[in-house]
């Protein structure tokens, strides 16, 4: 659906002249993309917490915090920094801008951890968390692979409870 938008803004820019509706329907294509995928990854790290009954789980307020604080400084405080600090401090903006990469890397991890978790009694290899954390990063391939390996993880456990 996000490339609808790029598709008819471009159409609409072409043929009415106003290059805004091409930049707003772009930028309404990438907000769609950024919460889709940082929904996903909302839902998925707090579903697949839920459903773990290991004894060494991760804590759910870290990774709560780690992704709340990721966006933030993602969205509001870098693009501050960019526009206060000179162009002489740009070491420091690179630091600053891995802090929010670091705390989604750690989101990613936890639900990676947690599926590992939840599949310990099959021998999972670390190379099949590496693989799940690649997947999760670049999500809109690695949906199409993780997304039935979660839904079998949930229904697994639901049918456990009942």
């Amino acid at each position: 659906m996000p490339i609808l938008f790029i598709i008819i803004g471009a159409i609409l820019s072409k043929t009415t002249g106003i290059k805004a509706i091409g930049t707003l329907l772009s930028l309404v294509a990438a907000l769609t993309l950024m919460i889709s995928y940082y929904g996903w990854i909302w839902t998925a790290g707090i579903a697949i917490y839920k459903q773990d009954n290991s004894d060494k789980k991760l804590n759910l307020n870290i990774f709560r915090l780690s992704f709340i604080l990721s966006i933030f400084l993602f969205i509001i405080i870098t693009p501050i920094l960019k526009m206060v600090l000179k162009e002489d401090s740009v070491d420091a903006m690179r630091v600053v801008g891995l802090i929010p990469l670091l705390l989604f890397f750690f989101c990613i991890y936890f639900i990676t951890a947690s599926i590992r978790s939840i599949e310990k009694q099959r021998n999972i290899k670390t190379s099949s968390m590496l693989l799940n954390f690649l997947l999760i990063w670049i999500l809109p391939i690695g949906i199409w692979i993780l997304q039935p390996k979660i839904n079998v993880i949930l229904l697994k456990t639901d049918e456990n409870a009942r």
